[in-house]
């Protein structure tokens, strides 16, 4: 967030917004600001970053409600926000929207399958080297990782190192 040689005063603020389909906290509010503040004192620590929960399932006739429930509407025509009505029509009602989607669809649904497919493999070499088949020197070029950051790995996933190595 800073430029190299620009100072720290110049940061900007950064805010955190997570969207529950729920009220997380309970408490029947529309939005849940969470600030940091120094324990001994009671002080806000005034650092600049900001989380913010809202209220997904929040039905108040005000902006907060509007919104949550524009995004709750499958039409277009029923959406009280234009820019939203507008990005919802582009994508649901019109060719070039559907293909934008469909594409960008298929390109997470591809880093998907391939993390899941590294994860896959990772696991088999795992288990190989638990079981003395691979050394954890091979295991860990095989993964790509130095032999630390391999057993590191390993033992963080739950496998076992064989007999006589050092963690």
């Amino acid at each position: 967030m800073l430029k190299e040689k620009q100072k720290f005063k110049e940061l900007k603020d950064s805010y955190v917004i997570f969207i529950y389909k729920h009220d997380k906290f309970r408490k029947g509010l529309p939005v849940y600001h969470v600030d940091r503040y120094i324990g001994e004192t009671g002080q806000l620590f005034g650092d600049g970053s900001h989380i913010i929960y809202v209220n997904g399932s929040y039905k108040g006739n005000d902006d907060i409600g509007r919104l949550m429930n524009d995004f709750n509407q499958p039409d277009s025509e029923n959406i009280y926000y234009r820019e939203l009505a507008e990005g919802v029509r582009h994508y649901k009602e019109t060719e070039g929207g559907r293909i934008e989607m469909c594409d960008l669809v298929k390109e997470y649904a591809e880093e998907k399958a391939a993390e899941a497919e590294k994860r896959g493999i990772l696991r088999m070499i795992f288990t190989y080297v638990q079981e003395g088949i691979l050394s954890e020197e091979k295991g860990a070029k095989d993964a790509d990782m130095s032999q630390s950051e391999f057993i590191k790995a390993m033992t963080a996933a739950g496998y076992k190192l064989p007999e006589g190595t050092k963690k």
